[in-house]
């Protein structure tokens, strides 16, 4: 929890791809990975209640699959820019995500964050409440 820059509770409202065809894939199933929360509750960082952000995931092994509506707690740091590069990283200290997905991408994200503010969860740092991960969290917490 000390190395993520916010934590908050949010629920995903919509889907956000490049491709059109991939936002409408998930909308029609009410799920996603890279999707709009809107937030309820903030615990540390600098948003507000009702804040829409962008969660940003880029199909790691612990991507989490929002379901529209469901509340999660979500652990994360700020992107601000998004940036090809060979290897699949974040630069912490800039806030930027290095990765294989292309320009258009690039620029279809960097665009979205100016009005939004760009989350990395990626590192396992979503939890559905009352899951058992949930409840081992804040045990450890304790």
């Amino acid at each position: 929890m000390d190395n993520s820059d916010l934590i908050f509770y949010g629920s995903a409202i919509t889907s956000i791809y490049l491709e059109p065809e991939l936002t409408e894939f998930y909308n029609n199933r009410n799920n996603g990975y890279n999707v709009i929360v809107k937030i309820d509750s903030v615990i540390k960082g600098d948003l507000n209640v009702g804040d829409e952000v962008l969660i940003y995931q880029n199909s790691g092994n612990c991507d989490e699959l929002f379901y529209y509506g469901e509340r999660k707690l979500i652990l994360g740091n700020t992107i601000t820019k998004f940036k090809t590069s060979p290897t699949l990283e974040i630069d912490f200290n800039e806030g930027t995500v290095l990765g294989h997905q292309s320009e258009e991408e690039n620029k279809f994200y960097n665009q979205t964050i100016q009005n939004k503010t760009g989350i990395w969860t990626n590192s396992c740092q979503v939890y559905t409440p009352n899951s058992k991960s949930y409840r081992r969290l804040f045990d450890l917490m304790n």
